[in-house]
């Protein structure tokens, strides 16, 4: 044991001796010929033309779950969004490139073993640690402890950019000490990849270390690398590929004194650290004390009111017993002030036509006449209460039922706006609810106005 910890050790100190006596760099020419492509085009190991991260597993969206069943866990662009529009984290830290905004696969590129622990989100999704952008995200973790223990060694072939690969990974997993330590070696390598005039030539490490002090709080360092060297295949027409007669062809070789040279060569080498220190939040907190550390962190226009406890198996949507939406109508003279808050109507309303047409909402009904239905779920739902008062001018109506599908608070509010406008009668809302979906309503209120006022998560609230 000591002697395996002695030669990783030996390893991460010789390896910046090793990086700085690299042979000068090969002469490198920047052909502007037409018909080229650049470099992020056609560069595998930076994401700029790379697919989204593989996140795709069964949730609740209907399109990753289906193509999840299809493809598995692999790399695809999630609904054709550029790889910037999704976000990888390494150890819970966003690794995306500041410049670009997109994460660059060569910084881990041949550490299969160190990079296997994964975890990903889809859009707008969240999780322990980040809110998913619309491309979804990937945590990578390269935690030490996180490994299980003992040694792999493994040597590929493939007829790729590289025609070899061999990888040496070797864990202690937890000691008994809390200590843990992971240390992983790569090479790829080509003279010839299968597309004449490329080359490859990478190496790769990664060395991480955690010691675990208790169930709260550990301290992990990674150290990895991957500096590559390769010669570039290039795009080219149709037409030079028949003169060719083969679609390997690649325009950025050619015989230089005898000898095969690429004239595209990319060299690059993203040594990365990363330190992070672990800890849980002191479950002991006062239920209280909540209020004031989250309201510290907030914006101005959000405020925490009240927070308790909750079980785990808490769902702040799913765990709901009913709702309440409150919408605001101005019968007064239109008011520049309030006309983002209030919908400015303008005009007087029926108050008692529109109480009497509410009675046919209540209870359960297919409100498929009164939502936007996607197709998932159902449009049965059950409203308990609808209340409509006015007072100074302002008609305040209540809705309070077990769940609202999209649309569906603002559709009937604008059918009962209609109603008390003498515009439509009663029994014309009751043949459209009575529908269920084969006539719409197509007197959508305004936005303007509308307030989720509470949630219920108890069915005697």
């Amino acid at each position: 044991m000591k002697q395996r910890l002695g030669i990783v050790i030996a390893l991460f100190c010789l390896s910046p001796a090793i990086f700085a006596q690299q042979k000068a760099e090969k002469n490198a020419r920047e052909d502007n010929a037409s018909f080229t492509f650049t470099e992020s085009q056609l560069n595998e190991d930076d994401d700029a033309a790379q697919s989204a991260s593989a996140f795709v597993s069964s949730n609740n969206d209907v399109y990753l779950s289906n193509v999840g069943y299809l493809f598995s866990p692999m790399r695809f662009r999630v609904r054709g969004y550029n790889s910037q529009y999704s976000d990888t984290y390494i150890n819970g830290v966003l690794f995306n490139d500041v410049e670009t905004g997109r994460f660059s696969y060569g910084m881990i590129g041949g550490l299969n073993d160190a990079t296997r622990n994964k975890e990903g989100i889809g859009a707008f999704e969240i999780n322990n640690f980040t809110f998913g952008p619309i491309g979804g995200a990937t945590n990578i973790n390269m935690r030490a402890s996180q490994y299980a223990a003992g040694s792999k060694l493994s040597l590929s072939g493939c007829n790729r950019n590289y025609i070899l690969r061999g990888m040496y990974t070797y864990s202690t997993g937890l000691l008994k000490n809390g200590w843990a330590f992971t240390g992983s070696l790569g090479y790829r390598w080509a003279n010839e990849g299968v597309i004449e005039g490329t080359f490859y030539n990478a190496f790769s490490y990664f060395l991480a270390a955690e010691k675990v002090f208790n169930d709260k709080h550990s301290l992990s360092i990674a150290t990895w690398g991957a500096p590559t060297e390769r010669g570039q295949q290039g795009a080219s027409t149709e037409e030079a590929y028949y003169l060719a007669n083969s679609h390997y062809y690649n325009p950025n070789w050619g015989y230089q004194n005898g000898e095969k040279r690429n004239s595209r060569v990319v060299r690059s080498f993203e040594p990365s650290a990363i330190a992070s220190w672990d800890f849980d939040i002191n479950k002991e907190i006062p239920e209280k004390q909540w209020i004031r550390a989250l309201n510290n962190f907030l914006p101005d226009d959000i405020y925490i009111k009240d927070s308790f406890i909750v079980d785990e198996s808490f769902h702040a949507r799913y765990s709901a017993k009913k709702k309440e939406y409150r919408y605001l109508v101005s019968t007064k003279p239109y008011n520049p002030i309030e006309r983002l808050y209030v919908y400015q109507h303008n005009r007087s309303l029926d108050i008692e036509a529109m109480r009497e047409c509410a009675k046919i909402f209540l209870g359960e009904h297919d409100f498929a006449s009164f939502c936007v239905f996607n197709g998932l779920g159902d449009t049965i739902r059950v409203i308990e209460t609808i209340d409509i008062q006015e007072k100074d001018g302002i008609v305040t109506m209540r809705f309070i039922g077990n769940g609202f599908r999209r649309y569906m608070v603002r559709l009937i509010t604008g059918a009962l706006i209609q109603v008390g406008s003498h515009w439509r009668t009663k029994e014309f809302v009751e043949d459209l609810l009575n529908s269920k979906g084969k006539k719409k309503c197509l007197f959508k209120a305004k936005p303007e106005g509308l307030y989720l006022q509470e949630v219920y998560y108890e069915e005697n609230d």
